[in-house]
């Protein structure tokens, strides 16, 4: 698998950069080299990461059938994919908002305000997406052990979507209120 090899001090910044241009792969975990991290990568990232590339063999991730899956016996609508890079972006929407905060750092503040637009933009495909499957299985003769199933499994997919969708705004609200500091001006508050 491909992998950067980044030192561990800058291995958050950078994972966050690979998730942001959705580089990042979620079908290994993230391994531990002595001092440094491997990083696992969808692809070449190019030059704007100045670190090596290695192929490299990383555990895999093991897709787990939850308890959710077995109760309703179908697959997520939403991969688990899907809400796992969500609650990423969101984590580390909401690190970064915690560092900006804390050594005050207006631009960066700006930056991740900017990240929320993106967020809402993940999150608004996602609901589409469960929304499109909807209206394909509105064509289908549902039981109603199976409208009721697919009713819940809707309703903790959307619900999912946006508590993850809200601590991205709380990440952006906790920048508005740093810009303010650093600024005194009101303009994202």
């Amino acid at each position: 698998m491909l992998c950067l090899k980044v030192p561990k001090q800058e291995g958050e910044k950078v994972r966050n950069k690979l998730l942001e241009r959705n580089l990042l792969s979620k079908e290994a975990k993230i391994a531990s080299e002595g001092s440094y991290l491997l990083i696992p990568v969808k692809e070449d990232p190019g030059s704007e990461f100045d670190y090596p590339l290695l192929d490299r063999d990383l555990e895999i991730r093991e897709r787990k059938e939850t308890d959710y899956t077995k109760l309703i016996g179908e697959k997520r609508i939403l991969d688990e994919e899907d809400i796992l890079e969500l609650g990423e972006f969101a984590s580390s929407m909401f690190e970064d908002a915690l560092s900006t905060y804390d050594s005050q750092d207006a631009e960066s503040a700006k930056e991740l305000v900017d990240r929320d637009d993106k967020m809402d933009k993940m999150c608004e495909n996602s609901t589409n997406k469960i929304l499109g499957h909807l209206i394909e299985k509105e064509s289908e003769t549902l039981s109603t052990d199976q409208a009721t199933r697919l009713g819940q499994q809707v309703s903790t997919e959307l619900l999912t979507i946006r508590d993850l969708e809200r601590v991205a705004d709380h990440a952006a609200n906790i920048a508005a209120r740093t810009i303010y500091l650093v600024t005194s001006t009101r303009e994202m508050i």
